[in-house]
């Protein structure tokens, strides 16, 4: 994505972003150990364990859905020289 990596990441994990593309932070926090829980609409949550978190540059979770299998998701942020961050 051509964006800096500060901005993606602020896209990705704060709770003011995340209703704007994704759903409502309900629970938690984007902490590596912790656990948080979104609101994609109503009755349909997802709770994702957050498995690895370096700011502006990692971000690792499980993603579990009432009616799916568990799933992972890793993003890994980088920059190329002068070009924006990209994932």
């Amino acid at each position: 994505m051509p964006v800096p990596p500060d901005r993606l990441w602020w896209g990705l994990t704060n709770p003011s972003a995340l209703p704007h593309w994704m759903g409502i932070l309900t629970s938690g926090s984007f902490v590596a150990g912790n656990c948080a829980t979104i609101e994609h609409a109503d009755e349909y949550s997802c709770v994702s364990r957050i498995l690895e978190c370096e700011p502006e540059k990692l971000l690792g979770t499980t993603c579990m859905f009432l009616d799916e299998p568990l799933s992972q998701v890793r993003i890994e942020l980088t920059g190329d020289g002068d070009e924006p961050g990209c994932c």
